[in-house]
């Protein structure tokens, strides 16, 4: 067995992490208290000191029922439990983050069953007073708001409100695969547009065509459009009455600002959290505008919003517990050894600051929901209309100019387009529209919404663990190989000796008589050409260690990729 070393002039042992010498050539071996080797050279070779020296192989061992060291054994067998117990500790330590991923990944589950139980048993949750509180709703989003900003960084802030000293960017250079300033006013303007825009006008035609045929209008009115079959115009006035009751239930709910749990979907879905938070802020505080401007429009009645105390209500349910998550994480958690630890538990709070408001939302409304979850086209209709905003926005991100096909961003934009918030608009449906039907839409989306956008959250955290995906998101400027036909051998390209960043010196090459000559492009190998913001030539990579090279890049300051090219 090769797990000790011995020295020349005696035993060597460790009697409380102290070396000492003895007079015989045997040693207590690492693997028990009992165990004894022997050798030309040798060493303890226990976990603890395996970590700081080196163990040279040379000796053999053999097992001793008891050891002649008595008093120096029972310090070693305190140091090698000692040593399980750090082992011990280490794997519960694993155990426990695993059950905290498992936790994660069953976050569609979770909402299922807390939907389910609000709405079977909402006297459960409406006897307690601490689900029945009336902030019951703003403290749940608080504290999802709260365990978002402590994943956050004052740069991070910095970044998304356009605002980078230039102490900051020489300190902390933005990443290539990081959404930069200017791609996050892209993000947000586009986000503007298919929040207030593409949303309102989809909710428009699916209620319009879907959501109100004459059949379904027909079987929503059941018995009593039996009972009114003599008078034809009291039927028509009643299918017309309850078609503009669900277009106005669908416009409103289209029309909306995104929801707060759009932020944890957006982390558990490895998306840019800070961007998310800049979104909803926005869309939060531009709704007063734009939703009495689109339902004039397409309503024909503009529905009001009090503007003041709907910014009261978003500084105090989303910027502040963001700031205070933001300071918790720079002045608290200092290190990374202490953020690396804090940050499984961060998405276990926001799952459960969800669930809990799902329960003070649902059981105070659990009739109204409950009679509009059971017509099925509707409940179709509202699902395909969060689904096709979320691959709306992924796919307008993704293909929006100066967006560099990036990964995180297309995220974001998914899941904010995706995730409304059908509690602002079941609120103001229910203060500025009479009748029941004005709430379906808002009702049905308190029920699918939840346990949706965590699917589809879930569903992309999966794809992003896989290699091609973080290949894809490491690089995402990099343009698809072309055919080996229309990749002809060129003439050799010059570049420097050197690579520089203005004026400074970056990477030096060794010296030479004349310029170094990059070997032309084979059809086998194929190169591509990466362009650094400020440096006069770009640098010429073989395709397979592109990504390498760019990880490598990332840990020198000021170099910022700005194109790549394929040769």
């Amino acid at each position: 067995m090769q797990c000790c070393r011995m020295s020349t002039r005696g035993t060597s042992f460790v009697s409380g992490g102290v070396w000492g010498g003895g007079s015989g050539r045997r040693v207590l071996c690492g693997k028990s208290a009992s165990a004894w080797c022997t050798g030309e050279r040798g060493r303890w070779a226990d976990a603890a000191v395996r970590r700081q020296r080196q163990v040279v192989p040379g000796g053999r061992c053999w097992a001793s029922p008891r050891s002649p060291l008595t008093g120096r054994s029972v310090h070693m067998r305190a140091a090698s439990a000692g040593v399980g117990g750090m082992v011990s500790a280490a794997s519960l330590a694993v155990q426990v983050r695993r059950l905290a991923a498992l936790f994660v990944d069953l976050f569609p589950v979770w909402c299922m069953a807390a939907s389910y139980a609000a709405l079977k048993r909402p006297e459960i949750f409406l006897r307690s007073a601490f689900f029945s509180a009336p902030n019951g709703v703003s403290i749940g989003l608080s504290l999802i708001m709260l365990s978002m900003g402590a994943t956050m960084t004052w740069a991070d802030v910095g970044r998304c409100i356009g605002w980078r000293s230039e102490e900051v960017a020489e300190r902390e250079p933005e990443p290539v695969a990081t959404t930069t300033s200017v791609m996050v006013r892209r993000a947000v303007l586009l986000n503007l547009v298919v929040c207030f825009v593409v949303m309102p006008l989809v909710a428009y035609l699916l209620a319009s065509t879907v959501m109100t045929s004459p059949r379904l209008l027909s079987s929503l009115l059941g018995t009593q459009a039996k009972a009114r079959a003599g008078s034809a115009a009291t039927t028509a006035a009643a299918n017309k009455a309850l078609r503009s009751s669900i277009i106005t239930g669908m416009v409103l709910l289209g029309s909306v600002s995104g929801g707060q749990a759009s932020n944890l979907c957006t982390y558990i879905a490895g998306g840019d959290v800070a961007l998310s938070v800049a979104m909803t802020t926005v869309t939060t505080l531009l709704v007063t505008v734009a939703l009495p401007l689109v339902t004039k429009l397409l309503l024909g009645a503009a529905v009001p919003v009090d503007a003041f105390k709907l910014a009261a209500s978003t500084a105090r349910v989303v910027l502040a517990p963001v700031a205070i998550g933001v300071a918790v994480n720079t002045f608290v958690l200092r290190t990374a050894t202490a953020r690396m630890a804090v940050r499984p538990w961060l998405p276990v709070i926001g799952i459960l600051a969800t669930l809990y408001t799902i329960a003070a939302a649902l059981s105070p409304v659990s009739a109204t929901v409950l009679s509009a979850v059971g017509e099925v086209p509707i409940v179709l209709a509202v699902i395909g209309f969060h689904i096709v905003g979320g691959l709306l926005g992924y796919y307008a991100a993704k293909e929006m100019p100066g967006m560099r096909r990036n990964e995180l961003t297309a995220r974001t934009v998914s899941i904010e387009a995706m995730f409304k918030s059908p509690a602002l608009s079941f609120l103001l449906a229910s203060k500025h529209f009479d009748g029941t039907w004005v709430l379906v839409p808002s009702a049905i989306s308190l029920v699918v919404l939840a346990p949706l956008a965590a699917a589809y959250s879930v569903v992309l955290r999966r794809m992003g663990s896989s290699p091609l995906s973080s290949t894809l998101g490491t690089a995402p400027s990099l343009p698809t190989m072309r055919p080996f036909a229309s990749n002809p051998v060129r003439r050799p390209s010059v570049r420097s000796d050197a690579l520089t960043v203005g004026t400074k010196r970056v990477r030096p090459q060794p010296a030479t008589a004349s310029p170094m000559v990059a070997a032309p492009p084979r059809i086998l190998h194929p190169r591509v050409l990466v362009f650094f913001r400020g440096a006069p030539n770009p640098v010429t990579v073989m395709k397979p260690d592109l990504r390498a090279f760019l990880l490598k890049m990332r840990k020198m300051r000021g170099m910022q990729v700005e194109k790549i090219e394929e040769i």
